[in-house]
């Protein structure tokens, strides 16, 4: 499958409901399996992403961040910029791809609800 018919397939398959896609692929897909595999893994890499959104991370405020320091799965690469809530950093996502991605790290004390 080309890039992207993957994104196109994967990008109709997020706008059925969860419980309708996989039916949808493998009608999509047509006895494809290499297609239907690439297009299921596309899928549970975003649903993997999704439910990292919701984890927190808790670190100490008295260890500030360093360049190999470990966030979740990403490991902080080096700083982009600071500014009044928090600070930026590069870092790599190995699983389930490998990327770059920039991370912002609140600053202790406006990581509450009361805020």
């Amino acid at each position: 499958m080309s890039q992207r018919g993957e994104t196109e397939l994967f990008a109709q398959a997020l706008e059925l409901p969860p419980e309708a896609r996989q039916q949808f692929l493998q009608q999509a897909c047509a006895g494809d399996s290499v297609r239907l595999a690439e297009a299921m893994a596309l899928l549970e890499a975003h649903h993997a992403a999704d439910s990292l959104l919701d984890e927190t991370c808790s670190l100490s405020p008295l260890e500030p961040e360093q360049p190999g320091t470990m966030i979740g799965r990403y490991r902080l690469l080096q700083k982009l910029g600071e500014g009044g809530f928090g600070v930026v950093y590069l870092a790599v996502q190995k699983q389930p791809v490998l990327r770059q991605v920039a991370i912002k790290v609140i600053k202790a004390g406006l990581d509450t609800k009361e805020f």
